[in-house]
């Protein structure tokens, strides 16, 4: 039986919105090898515009590798050794319900989602309790496609929480040289992990807030007193929360689009006629699928879906749908006018704006096809 941890200290994220883009951590094998230690910590959230606003310095906890939303990006090589030690520095926290329901919430394994490694190797049903550390070899075979995974944790009863949370990264198998086409590989190169987050799930969790909201709500502003219930909100059940002399601050709970840890960032392209930069990007998520619209004024082409490269490619497409734990690899080009393009979903939700620049690059790709067969391409993508 592993010993329970004592709480320990935790870092603070704050959640930005309308910044550039803060690239992920990246941790590369050497040698055929990557060794790596992932923490799983408590990790406090808060919104930049909430602690702004008058009474507005709410913040939240969260469960995150390495005290960091998202965790770090581990690339590696066919062929490599990848070796992983993960520490729970969670609290402990009890059997909160039956079998099939959350529970456990604070204990943890590791699922490396993707990957053709041995399921001894990749085995879901180990819980790793607070306070525990275990360490999981995973050998990646000579022949590995390349492609973009993730890792995540998997711990059953408690995968929603967690990984909706931010126990998730990205798990890159790197072409090897010569493996794409020069064109393709010269280009700039763009990861994005995006996640949907909600600091207090007001529709599907009301089970987990209803047995476990101090858990929840461990570092609620001080003033904060009561939550009540009413059946006139969304999916017959809507929360109010106020502090103690009485002022709602349902508004201070909301549903989070983060891109690299932050909402709708600015990622920065270069211009020109030619200027197409890869983009890498995974959706760690839990719920809802996300279809991202057609940016006018931008050129898109596909490359990969969940770490498969298509055929033919690359090959244009007008929209994209990501579900929860899908990745896609593609091509942007914008412009060639410096300029802003917002990318939204089909709800018109903003997630990201591609921020041109000036510049002359020349980084052609090579997608000369016939109109005709390019409409075609389009649909079957669509």
């Amino acid at each position: 039986r592993a010993p329970v941890a004592a709480e320990a200290a935790h870092a603070t994220h704050v959640i930005t919105q309308h910044e550039p883009l803060v690239p992920l951590v990246e941790l590369a094998s050497e040698d055929g090898l990557l060794d790596v230690h992932l923490t799983v910590d408590l990790l406090e959230l808060a919104h930049a515009d909430h602690l702004a606003a008058p009474r507005a310095s709410m913040t939240w906890f969260t469960r995150a590798y390495n005290g960091a939303l998202p965790g770090p990006l581990l690339r590696v090589q066919p062929g490599d050794r990848l070796r992983i030690t993960l520490e729970n520095r969670l609290g402990p926290a009890g059997n909160m319900g039956a079998l099939n329901s959350y529970r456990d919430l604070n204990t943890t394994n590791l699922h490396t989602h993707g990957l053709h490694v041995s399921p001894a190797q990749d085995d879901v049903l180990v819980e790793l309790l607070p306070g525990a550390t275990s360490t999981r070899v995973y050998d990646i075979i000579a022949d590995h496609a390349p492609g973009l995974h993730w890792y995540h944790a998997h711990k059953h009863g408690a995968t929603n929480i967690q990984v909706q949370g931010g126990l998730a990264g990205a798990l890159l198998v790197a072409e090897p040289p010569g493996s794409v086409p020069p064109e393709i590989a010269a280009l700039p190169e763009i990861h994005l992990a995006f996640f949907v987050m909600r600091n207090l799930d007001l529709q599907d969790q009301q089970y987990i807030l209803d047995q476990n909201l101090p858990q929840l709500l461990q570092n609620v502003d001080p003033d904060v007193a009561t939550y009540a219930d009413s059946t006139d909100g969304l999916y017959g059940n809507k929360r109010t929360f106020n502090t103690a002399d009485g002022v709602n601050i349902a508004h201070l709970y909301k549903t989070f689009f983060l891109v690299n840890g932050h909402e709708q960032p600015i990622v920065e392209l270069s211009g020109g006629p030619d200027a197409w930069t890869r983009i890498r990007m995974a959706y760690h998520g839990t719920m809802q699928n996300n279809t991202f619209l057609r940016v006018d004024g931008c050129e898109t082409r596909l490359i990969a879906k969940d770490g498969v490269y298509v055929n033919p490619a690359p090959r244009p497409f007008d929209y994209l749908i990501l579900m929860p734990g899908c990745r896609s690899d593609f091509l942007i080009k914008c412009g060639p006018d410096p300029g802003d393009y917002t990318w939204q979903t089909e709800s018109f939700k903003p997630i990201l704006t591609w921020r041109v620049t000036g510049g002359d690059a020349d980084t052609s790709t090579p997608d000369e096809e016939e109109e005709d067969e390019a409409s075609a391409e389009t649909a079957a993508a669509a």
